[in-house]
Parts: C-alpha cells; sequence; structure tokens
C-alpha cells in the first residue's frame, strides 16, 4: 500500500516543483490560506482603509466586512474542516481541436469560458476568460496538461482573459493530443494550501493525527459515524471458531497501516473494513489465513489474536448448509499453492476500478488516470510500474512495456487508458516475479471459499471484489451460536472481539451471488449504491 501513498505525495512533487511556471499575477489574499496557517480572522470596521490587514507577529487577519461576500462568509467555516486529498487536481473540462467553447464555474468566479484558440501540428492555443469574481480575497490556480505538458495557471483579479501556449514535441504528441483534448485541472487550494493538504494526509496515515480525526474524516467524507462499544476485547476459545470463518477489520492501529490507510480503502471501495481474513486448520491446529503487505501467511490462532490491539475485529460465521458444505482439505490444498506470494499491489486499482467515472472518489475523476500515470512515471517510476505497469501490459498482451510505451499502444489501438483500467481482472492473469496470481486481502479469502466449493454453481471472478464485496455477499448466517462475550451483538450474525467502535457493516450478507458479479460496479460516496443492480 505505500506505493499508493506515494502516488499522493508525487502530486505535491509537480505542485510545488512547477510554482515557478505558475503564470499571470502573483497570488493574493485568500482567507483559507491564512486559516490554515493558524491565523484568525477579524472584521475591520466600514471606516477602515484598507481592505485587508495581516498581523503576522499575532497571527491575525484583519478583513474590512463590506469586502467580504455572505458567501465567502459563510464558507469561512467550511475552511476549519479538513482538507485531506485536497491536493488531487480537479478535472474541470477538456477542450478538443474541433469542439465548441466549454463554460464552467469555480467557487470563486461565476463564469469560465475555454477556448481552444488555435491547433496545428507544431502546438495549440488555450483561451480562458474569467468573469464574475465572488470575492475580493479569492484566486483560482488551474493546472493545463496534455499528456506530456503541464502548465499552472492562476487567475485573482477578475474579468480577465489569459492565453495559455504549448508546443508539441513530436507528432505522437500532437496525435494524442487530437484525440484525448486539453485537460484543465483545478488546484482546490493552489499551491501553498496543497502543501498544508499533503502534510495533513500524511499525517492521517502515519498515526501523527488521533483516531478522532480519523473518525471525522470518515464522518465528513462518507457519512460513517462510529459509535462507541464499551465491551472488553476477549478471545473466544478456539472450540468456537469453525474452519471458514470470516475476519473482518477495520484499522484503528497507530502507524501506515492503521486508521489513515483503512479511511483511504474505505474511501474508495465504500466498505466499513479495511482487512479480510479467515480461519482454517492444518492437521487440527487453527490459524488464521490473509493476504497482507507480508504476502499471503498463516499465523497461529493466539499469536494473531493477540495483536488486534485497537482494531475493530468482528468474526462472521457461514451459513449452516455452506459451513458443513466447506471443504477444508480443499481450502488448505488452495492456501498451499499460493503461499509466500506477495500480496496484490498490482491488482488494487483493477478491482476497484470498473467504469470511467463511476468509482472514483471526489476530487479524483477519470481525467486524472492519464496524467497520472504520466506525472508519476517521471517522479515515482517504480511505484507507478507497480500498481499499474503489469496489469496494463497483460491487458495489452505485451511484456515489461514502460508507461509511455503502453499510453502509444492504447492510442494506436484507438482506445483509451480508462477503457483498458476497465477490463476485468480474471483469477487467470498470471504476474511475473515471482509467477503467479496476485491477491489482496478480500480476493484471497473469497479465492479460499471458491476452492472450498462455497461458491459452487456460480461463475465470478474473485478479483473484481472489494472487502464491502466480501461481507455483502449472501452466503453468511443471519444468527449462529456465539461465543457468550459476543451474544448481545447486534446483528446476530456477527461477533465483535475488539475494539472501542462497533463495527457496522451496512448491507451484510443482502446479495444474493450470480454469475459476472462485480465486474462494472459504479459506487461512489456518500451513499456508495451499487449500480446497475446486477452489475
Amino acid at each position: 500500500m505505500n506505493h499508493l501513498l506515494n502516488l499522493c505525495l508525487c502530486v505535491l512533487v509537480v505542485v510545488v516543483g512547477c510554482a515557478q511556471v505558475v503564470q499571470g499575477v502573483d497570488s493574493g489574499f485568500e482567507v483559507q490560506k491564512f486559516l490554515k496557517a493558524g491565523y484568525s480572522v477579524e472584521l475591520l470596521p466600514p471606516s477602515a482603509e484598507q481592505d485587508v490587514v495581516v498581523d503576522s507577529d499575532n497571527f491575525v487577519l484583519k478583513i474590512k466586512a463590506s469586502s467580504v461576500s455572505q458567501e465567502e462568509k459563510e464558507r469561512k467555516y467550511d475552511y476549519l474542516k479538513d482538507h485531506y486529498y485536497e491536493f488531487i487536481p480537479k478535472w474541470i473540462a477538456t477542450v478538443y481541436d474541433d469542439s465548441d467553447s466549454v463554460d464552467f464555474n469555480t467557487s470563486c468566479f461565476s463564469e469560465y469560458t475555454a477556448t481552444l484558440e488555435s491547433f496545428t501540428k507544431t502546438g495549440a492555443s488555450v483561451k480562458i476568460e474569467a468573469h464574475k469574481k465572488k470575492d475580493l480575497l479569492c484566486t483560482d490556480l488551474f493546472l493545463v496538461s496534455t499528456l506530456d505538458h503541464f502548465v499552472f495557471h492562476e487567475f485573482i483579479i477578475g474579468d480577465e482573459s489569459h492565453t495559455i501556449n504549448i508546443k508539441w514535441d513530436n507528432e505522437t504528441e500532437y496525435l494524442e493530443a487530437v484525440k484525448s483534448g486539453i485537460v484543465i485541472f483545478l488546484i482546490p487550494d493552489g499551491i501553498f494550501g496543497s502543501i498544508i493538504d499533503i502534510w495533513d494526509t500524511y499525517h492521517l496515515f502515519s498515526g501523527l493525527h488521533s483516531f478522532d480525526d480519523g473518525l471525522q474524516f470518515m464522518k465528513d467524507h462518507m457519512n460513517i459515524t462510529f459509535l462507541p462499544r464499551n465491551i472488553s476485547n476477549f478471545i473466544p476459545d478456539e472450540s468456537e471458531i469453525q474452519d471458514g470463518d470470516y475476519i473482518a477489520v477495520f484499522g484503528f492501529s497507530s502507524g501506515f497501516n492503521g486508521v489513515g490507510l483503512a479511511s483511504l480503502i474505505a474511501l474508495g471501495t465504500g466498505g466499513h473494513t479495511s482487512h479480510t481474513a479467515l480461519f482454517l486448520r492444518f492437521d487440527g491446529v487453527l490459524y488464521v489465513v490473509e493476504s497482507n503487505n507480508k504476502g499471503i501467511i498463516r499465523t497461529p490462532y493466539r499469536e494473531w489474536m493477540n495483536t488486534t490491539g485497537a482494531n475493530l475485529v468482528s468474526i462472521i460465521r457461514l451459513r449452516d448448509d455452506l459451513s458443513a458444505k466447506f471443504n477444508s482439505t480443499a481450502a488448505v490444498e488452495f492456501w498451499e499453492s499460493v503461499a509466500g506470494l506477495p500480496y496484490g499491489t498490482e491488482t488494487f486499482v483493477y478491482g476497484w476500478i470498473d467504469t470511467t467515472n463511476g468509482n472514483y472518489p471526489p476530487p479524483l475523476s477519470g481525467a486524472d488516470l492519464p496524467v497520472a500515470l504520466i506525472l508519476g512515471s517521471n517522479f515515482i517510476k517504480s511505484d507507478i510500474d507497480k500498481v499499474f505497469g503489469e496489469g496494463l501490459n497483460i491487458r495489452l498482451n505485451t511484456t515489461n512495456s514502460s508507461i509511455e510505451e503502453l499510453l502509444t499502444i492504447i492510442d494506436a489501438l484507438n482506445t483509451t487508458v480508462n477503457d483498458v483500467v476497465n477490463i476485468p481482472e480474471l483469477e487467470s492473469f498470471v504476474y511475473q516475479n515471482p509467477k503467479g496470481p496476485r491477491m489482496v486481502c478480500d480476493v484471497f479469502a473469497l479465492r479460499v471459499y471458491k476452492a472450498a466449493g462455497i461458491f459452487d454453481g456460480v461463475e465470478f471472478q474473485a478479483s473484481e471484489f472489494t472487502p464491502k464485496d466480501s461481507y455483502q455477499v449472501q452466503i453468511f448466517a443471519d444468527e449462529w451460536k456465539r461465543p457468550q462475550a459476543c451474544a448481545g451483538d447486534i446483528p446476530s450474525g456477527i461477533c465483535q472481539i475488539s475494539g472501542a467502535y462497533w463495527l457496522d457493516l451496512v448491507n451484510f450478507n443482502t446479495i444474493k451471488p450470480y454469475d459476472n458479479m462485480n465486474e462494472n460496479c459504479s459506487a461512489v460516496p456518500e451513499d456508495y449504491i451499487r449500480t446497475p443492480s446486477n452489475c
């Protein structure tokens, strides 16, 4: 998962590194910037000669009330909320050589018009006009991009017009721009704000922020509220555990595998868990089997249970008929065939993304993907290759092609990188070094279930499931004889053994398995409803 975090840090390198190419007037005042830097805000009297006074000694920003719109006064309090991931560029518009002008608006300007003034085999000129500024203090910073050129441009005055010129390096870039257009992104918090955004996001991952920050993040961005649970952690007796029992985990530990990573997985997938594992006996000895950052491993029962710590951990029982059907011998044989293989970092994105725009939580969109691949291949090549490269090679039937080469192949096939990423991740895909399949945690668990006969008669790719999908599939018991310590848990199909908050598995055990399940699903915040229902 550190490879995915590095993709976020790459944006910081690009935004800060390209600050010197920002065109237009120097950055003006923004209430947001000062609030983020710890300033308080006071209003100047109407008679004050200046509209804005910055008292840097006392960290106070003083502004004249008449110069601030009511909307800005209301927005001021929004600035006090978190801005995790706000450094990610937000897609605004795409202009093509044969298209009309594109109109859009932002929180700072009511009217923008983008026009492709010229488009030749040597370069292009994009004219952006801004009108009806909403507030004296706001500014907009844009990233104008092709797959090979990136230009930052700032609007702060109002009723202004700027032309951004881009020259192609070669004919391939020109042909790509004909097909993909010139993309305009908004940098939501500007350069200064983006640095703080990334610092805050890093702290969420590193554990420097409190658990309360992680809880608030999920409440604000996903409408998930974790309710306090005042029950002591306990370890069930081994006799109370059956082979095939499912383990649902939400990471609440500190450090990079804690609440920051858990909230990122939840934000992307809509699930209330960040990890999945199973119980399985080997020669009568009970183990936990899982795919994690150490690879596909097994851990003795008591040893694993003693590491739950602050994590929210629940045990779920298979339905009686399926529990009786569970073939432990076949499950053990499957584990032995894949034991030691690495965690499925290479498949993470492909199992998550099914559609061009229906899986990305804001501010991400499908338009970010090709730009991220190019930026990443320049700054964090090994991470981009790990997360995207081999999966793209497999889908295009190529070997060891670079991201740049893959994009050229995709263009020659008259398709898009989004379309290629949307191709379902097949269980039959073979990755290299070491050779074999790649499985993230829930995919491994479902592959064990398939090997054990739980899904006989249904054909689907377990590699297309997310953690949320794995606990929503209708294979579990609605009620079972649970350990006494969790006998009062609600719902009665779940036994929570650790954590200071209740692990609420929304829509648990509700979706009957069907052929080709979860191969083309859209699901975005805040409700994350799967569409279409038979996707």
